[in-house]
């Protein structure tokens, strides 16, 4: 877990490891994170107290708009590959970007 901002301590991001074998490499730093892992070995959910545990947020953004963020190389780019897979039925798409 991170604080997802630092104005405040009550919003913080969750990072889910389906497999943990490389959790020491791709957390080294996570503002500049290996961004091969995220989206491939880790997934991204923010924590707020006004909407809860969500993926990071995707919510107001059109599949298109999700594709080309979670493909993209942009810092936290990669992030809203959680929502990608979250708005295909928590199913990976046969066109999802970032496959292993």
């Amino acid at each position: 877990m991170r604080y997802g901002d630092k104005t405040t301590e009550t919003n913080f991001d969750i990072y889910f490891f389906p497999n943990a074998s490389d959790i020491d490499k791709c957390m080294v730093n996570t503002s500049q994170s290996d961004m091969s892992c995220c989206g491939r070995k880790y997934f991204t959910f923010r924590f707020t107290p006004q909407k809860g545990l969500k993926p990071y947020d995707g919510s107001n953004k059109s599949r298109v708009r999700l594709i080309e963020l979670c493909s993209s190389n942009e810092v936290n780019g990669a992030n809203y590959c959680t929502a990608l897979i979250m708005l295909g039925g928590w199913q990976i798409a046969k066109d999802y970007p970032r496959r292993i």
